[in-house]
């Protein structure tokens, strides 16, 4: 079964400004996802870019923004989403993950890939931890949790990181 790609998903509310899938190498052709979210509709900046659906409520605030003409908002409803890619397998690559989260309620889903309730891959957050899993085949490889926390009504720069098989969060 293929793998949907649902880039970020609103439960309560938040901003963002920039939102990115790296390869190796930074801010160049290994660039896989680029969202700036000054607009809609959304478009994707990467060199090869991806097409980007809305569905629910997703909004572009001017007033709330970290840089550039605006940040997405979500209001609980919304989610952005491109189709599955290849680009997206994150199976064995290295990949960063970057990204400004200015939350407005203290949980949310970030970024998530789901073939079916046993092959997912989330990364959210609650009022404490910043997560990341991956399930395989219904069994739990990989559960990444950080206790540094957000700050609610605030900009927050968060990222994941895996460098061959070593993960920074």
């Amino acid at each position: 079964s293929t793998m949907n790609t649902t880039v970020l998903e609103g439960t309560a509310g938040y901003g963002m400004y920039d939102f990115g899938v790296l390869g190796v190498g930074g801010n160049d052709d290994k660039v896989k996802l680029l969202l700036h979210f000054n607009a809609l509709p959304i478009l994707d900046s990467a060199g090869s870019p991806k097409t980007m659906s809305t569905s629910g409520t997703v909004q572009i605030s001017t007033a709330i923004k970290k840089m550039g003409a605006g940040s997405l908002y979500l209001t609980g409803t919304g989610s952005v989403s491109t189709p599955a890619h290849a680009d997206f397998n994150f199976a064995t690559s290295s990949f960063t993950m970057d990204t400004y989260l200015y939350p407005v309620a203290t949980s949310g889903i970030l970024y998530s890939q789901v073939v079916d309730g046993s092959n997912r891959i989330f990364w959210q957050y609650d009022s404490v931890n910043l997560i990341f899993y991956v399930q395989s085949a219904g069994i739990l490889i990989l559960h990444f949790v950080s206790t540094l926390g957000l700050l609610v009504n605030s900009w927050n720069h968060i990222e994941i990181d895996r460098n061959v098989n070593t993960w920074y969060m």
